[in-house]
């Protein structure tokens, strides 16, 4: 689905004239996820074989040079919530200090 047609589906819906239920006013409102989550894997399927190769890898192996392809696994931390990360960067900023600037004060 391309991104004016999620638009108008979410404002089509947003128009309903039916009564909202009770499981509807427990839903969160934000659908950020469904819009923003990516392409499917048939999608990724459909995009490559419209460029006229079988397999994503094939068009990796076209489009980047080997010599320059890192040869072994990402060493990357595990994945975190984004409640995590966000009382993370609360804990960091609340040792913020301020202090008085005297710059061009003579």
């Amino acid at each position: 689905m391309f991104a004016a047609e999620a638009i108008d589906k979410d404002l089509t819906d947003s128009f309903t004239t039916t009564a909202p239920t009770t499981m509807d006013l427990l839903k969160h409102p934000d659908r950020f996820v469904r819009r923003h989550i990516g392409p499917t894997s048939a999608d990724m399927q459909d995009m490559v074989a419209a460029l006229g190769y079988p397999h994503l890898a094939d068009l990796i192996d076209a489009a980047v040079p080997a010599n320059i392809r890192l040869q072994r696994p990402l060493n990357l931390p595990a994945g975190r919530s984004e409640f995590g990360i966000l009382n993370e960067l609360r804990s960091i900023a609340a040792k913020n200090q301020v202090f008085r600037s005297y710059i061009g004060m003579g």
